[in-house]
């Protein structure tokens, strides 16, 4: 884990502050999450097997066994299985060689924007940030997700507050986003 020290001026404009290490078990956790929230293509997936499997049910039982029903059954379960693996397996074996695997990121959150400062493998990175980068803001049991577009977010680990506490950080960053950008979910 990272080591960042504060000056005295920063801590004074500072609301809050929070470090979190990229860990792989982190990193894995908000992948499924992000796929789990694409409720769109879940419906989907159960609509187009569901009206598969009754058209195979009825042309079974009506019409007796036909091989091109079948393949069309199975197809429909192996595409099925293909996004559940590209969904849940796959993340955790493509995330072992993520540049962002084991990274160090300290968020700091004033009044008029926020900084990231990011220790990689390959070196340091600083960001300063407005709030109008963010797109919409997830909490979960363990993290808080600062999205900045539809699949890519900020993870802040909510026990890793250093000023003030992940609770009064989402009300702050409530105020500091338009509402439809803010929802509170998983607690």
């Amino acid at each position: 884990m990272a080591n960042f020290c504060f000056s005295e001026s920063e801590t004074s404009r500072m609301k809050f502050s929070a470090t979190t290490e990229y860990s792989l078990e982190r990193l894995v956790r908000f992948s499924r999450f992000t796929s789990i929230k694409k409720k769109w293509v879940w419906i989907f997936i159960a609509v187009c097997t569901a009206i598969v499997g009754l058209t195979f049910t009825l042309q079974f039982t009506l019409l007796g066994f036909d091989a091109t029903l079948t393949w069309a059954f199975v197809g429909i379960l192996l595409i099925d299985a293909l996004y559940v693996f590209l969904c849940f397996v796959f993340p955790k074996i493509a995330l072992k060689k993520s540049p962002a695997l084991g990274a160090g990121v300290r968020y700091e959150f004033y009044d008029d924007g926020y900084k990231i400062d990011t220790e990689l493998r390959t070196g340091k990175e600083s960001s300063e940030l407005s709030y109008e980068t963010i797109t919409k803001v997830l909490s979960s049991k363990k993290d808080i997700y600062l999205y900045i577009s539809a699949n890519q977010a900020y993870v802040v680990d909510k026990n890793a507050f250093t000023l003030g506490t992940a609770e009064d950080f989402l009300n702050f960053i409530e105020l500091k986003i338009e509402a439809r950008k803010f929802l509170k979910s998983r607690k």
